[in-house]
């Protein structure tokens, strides 16, 4: 039997010698080089990890840990894992630094830091998934687990606020978690040319890169490059020049590159042979929330504070015109901010609507015009105004139709029958049947919800 005063650290340390035996780098460091013994009993050891990633990850592979610890006490103990945000690993430190060291061109390539802030709340167990992003999710996942190997460049698509800059910085975690001897550098396309014209530049005191040779050290000698926001560098020929040598350099290396734009390669503006670099690995377009996820997001959020929240506050805010997650976040953050500064116990309907009664107003009612919709709708569906007025009923007229009375519906002040009156004097009830029918696809199907985002989007740049 073990003595209560066996020494932690030294059973702790023999059972990471049999571990190393058992298993190949780089899954031992990764996995258990940052989880540290906190007590030892006849009965229990209890360990502490940095993070819930470095917790949840050291728990995938408990197995063997348990078989080890069994066999060098000589009888079956249980293991406690907790997480402790103090613990300063004297292991190998895999987080990228924040700002860049200065560098100059004689330092040792060894002692180069990458560059770029990953956020550890950034994780894949912490994105909420659903139908609109499910796809984008795996491939992402797919990527991290294994990095350089499939999906090489992986390009992720969608509109602001809608989870590419999370499922970037999740893979960046993953990879720097699991492979910590891999250089993994996150950066906006922003941050990129700024320090390329701050590495060309001869006033370039304040930046911590004082030539080309140690911007091309910086992203060249990368493992892993994660570009955010790769449409900043439209129209910026030199950037983008500058992008497309550092993309050739650590593809023909086979580093793995993961670049997210707000929207398709094929929509960006700039030189054919940079768009189909991006466009050869794999692109994933994460969609605008439907109503399931944006429910489920809600319901993740307001779990997170003590405060008890009627369900009826779920359905509500799920039904609005939350465009994405930053502004449903948005909206659950004024929400319980409200709540706390008034010492409620309770978040109800009432106080939901109170609170966000100025969020969902549109400001564009009285300036668009019924013929603006129209139009707009019939260039996006490639039909004529004439089959959108008429009495055809075929499905590729009638749902641009739906679609364009359901758009006058939200956008203008008209009433069911004025509307009616300007689609061909229908009736008022057709009007309300379209735009009820339109307002349950929305929930159901991400596509239809793009649809309208886009053609939304579409209209007010025409006012």
């Amino acid at each position: 039997m073990i003595e209560t005063n066996l020494d932690k650290d030294e059973f702790w340390a023999n059972v990471l010698n049999s571990l190393e035996s058992q298993t190949k780098s780089p899954q031992f460091n990764s996995r258990y080089g940052r989880i540290i013994p906190v007590s030892l009993t006849d009965s229990t050891i209890t360990l502490a990890a940095p993070n819930h990633f470095s917790r949840d990850w050291f728990l995938k592979g408990i197995e063997i840990v348990q078989n080890t610890i069994d066999n060098i006490a000589g009888h079956a103990l249980d293991i406690e894992v907790v997480v402790d945000e103090n613990i300063i690993s004297n292991q190998i430190e895999t987080k990228v630094p924040t700002v860049s060291q200065i560098i100059n061109e004689d330092i040792k390539k060894e002692e180069i830091i990458p560059r770029g802030t990953l956020d550890d709340k950034y994780t894949f167990d912490t994105f909420i998934s659903g139908d609109s992003n499910n796809f984008a999710r795996s491939i992402a996942m797919n990527v991290a687990e294994h990095p350089g190997q499939k999906y090489n460049p992986l390009f992720i698509s969608g509109g602001p606020g809608l989870g590419k800059t999370h499922l970037l910085q999740a893979i960046g975690n993953y990879i720097s978690e699991v492979y910590p001897n891999k250089k993994v550098v996150y950066a906006t396309a922003e941050e990129f040319f700024n320090e390329f014209i701050n590495a060309l530049s001869k006033d370039n005191s304040n930046s911590s890169i004082k030539n080309m040779g140690a911007f091309h050290q910086i992203y060249r000698e990368a493992d892993v490059l994660l570009m955010d926001d790769i449409q900043f560098l439209e129209k910026k020929d030199q950037g983008i020049k500058q992008f497309f040598h550092t993309f050739e350099a650590l593809y023909s290396k086979k580093a793995q590159i993961v670049v997210a734009s707000d929207r398709a390669a094929a929509e960006i503006n700039m030189d054919e042979r940079m768009i189909t670099r991006f466009q050869m690995g794999v692109e994933a377009d994460v969609l605008p929330p439907s109503y399931e996820l944006r429910y489920a997001i809600i319901k993740t959020l307001f779990n997170k504070q003590p405060i008890p929240v009627d369900k009826k506050v779920y359905e509500y805010l799920a039904d609005k015109s939350v465009r994405s997650v930053r502004e449903i976040e948005g909206a659950v953050n004024i929400i319980i901010a409200f709540t706390e500064l008034s010492r409620l116990n309770y978040i109800d309907l009432e106080v939901t609507q109170k609170t966000t009664s100025g969020l969902f107003k549109n400001q564009t009612n009285k300036i668009i015009k019924v013929a603006t919709i129209q139009s707009e709708v019939c260039k996006y569906f490639g039909i004529n105004k004439n089959d959108l007025l008429g009495s055809k009923r075929t499905q590729s007229i009638v749902f641009p139709r739906h679609i364009a009375m359901y758009l006058t519906q939200e956008l203008t002040d008209y009433s069911y029958p004025r509307i009616g009156k300007d689609f061909g004097d229908r009736d008022h009830t057709t009007v309300m049947h379209a735009v009820d029918k339109i307002k349950k696809m929305i929930k159901a199907d991400p596509q239809v919800f793009q649809q309208v985002e886009i053609l939304t989007e579409q209209i007010k740049r025409q006012q």
